[in-house]
């Protein structure tokens, strides 16, 4: 799926580059290269076209539900990878990365701890619902 995507962006910056560095099209004739562009993009993304819609309106929702797709993406993988390696692991390794390059981390644990600690209690909390 991210290599369609990555795809279908390299596609569609590719072919904005070339209408931007083209200034004789017009608004009509740009609205036309979109009006072509939208069914292979709603092909890759299954979005279905309104029809009366603004070419520019489907574009940008095609944008995004893909924002919202990957946001979901993002928030699945975080929640799922958040409990794989235990806390006390991961702050002994960052401790000593830092001690090693002489960095400064301060607080950053324990702020990490606190964050660390409500996700947790959220996801207890959705349990016993």
């Amino acid at each position: 799926m991210l290599a369609i995507i990555q795809t279908r962006d390299h596609w569609l910056i590719t072919k904005t580059k070339r209408i931007s560095h083209n200034h004789k099209y017009t608004n009509s004739q740009l609205n036309e290269q979109l009006k072509e562009a939208l069914p292979r993009l709603s092909k890759m993304t299954k979005y279905k076209s309104n029809g009366n819609t603004n070419p520019m309106q489907e574009l940008e929702k095609i944008f995004d539900d893909l924002d919202v797709s990957e946001a979901y993406g993002d928030m699945t993988m975080n929640s799922v990878n958040a409990h794989l390696a235990p806390q006390n692991e991961v702050d002994n390794l960052i401790s000593k990365v830092a001690d090693e390059y002489a960095l400064d981390i301060g607080d950053m644990l324990n702020a990490s701890r606190v964050i660390g600690s409500s996700l947790s209690n959220r996801n207890i909390g959705r349990l016993t619902q």
